[in-house]
């Protein structure tokens, strides 16, 4: 019997409703992913982290987290690389107090999941993944055995998989060299050009 029900079908259908919307006293996955866009938004103009940190607590929806994760990452991924930097040094700075670690892991892991529909709006889409992937092991905010964990999520043969197997032929041997730099432009040049 989920928390909050009283056993009953009815007590049981309410909580799955409370559930679906994003938890107790939620305000659903389509205003929590329109209030983020929001933040993000003024994010990439003002780079105040802190408001984004305090939007997403005052929002009070962790479980909604992994998509908040995979939502920096997609929006990033369509714009320069001055806001590819700012949404990786957010995610690092909004780790571990804000996004925990495992709603780091499930927020990489959509997002690969999600590569194949990616790469249709984004052509350079598996590179850009593979920045990221690879940016979020040098920050620490993913350890690197994430690259051999997120595998069995994966569908087999899609680009996930290809972005996974890229960041840890390239980045896994000069994240040492680049975790004291830690910068995207570290990054770059160790980093395949999108196949696509």
């Amino acid at each position: 019997v989920p928390p909050g029900s009283n056993g009953t079908a009815a007590g049981a259908a309410g909580a799955a409703a409370k559930y679906a919307n994003g938890g107790i006293g939620g305000a659903g996955v389509p205003a929590f992913k329109a209030a983020m866009a929001a933040a993000l938004k003024e994010f990439f103009n003002s780079a105040d982290a802190q408001e984004v940190a305090a939007r997403l607590l005052e929002l009070g929806q962790p479980g909604l987290h992994p998509l908040f994760v995979k939502q920096v990452v997609t929006l990033a991924m369509d714009r320069r690389d001055r806001e590819r930097e700012m949404a990786s040094g957010l995610l690092s700075t909004l780790h571990p107090q804000v996004v925990t670690d495992d709603q780091m892991v499930s927020g990489f892991t959509r997002l690969l999941a999600a590569a194949d529909d990616l790469v249709l709006d984004i052509p350079d889409a598996v590179h850009l993944l593979s920045l990221f992937l690879g940016r979020a092991i040098v920050d620490e905010v993913l350890p690197p055995a994430f690259l051999a964990n997120c595998l069995p999520a994966l569908p087999d043969g899609g680009l996930g998989v290809t972005v996974v197997q890229a960041t840890g032929a390239l980045v896994l041997p000069v994240w040492q060299r680049c975790n004291q730099q830690g910068s995207w432009s570290c990054m770059i040049p160790h980093l395949p050009q999108c196949a696509c």
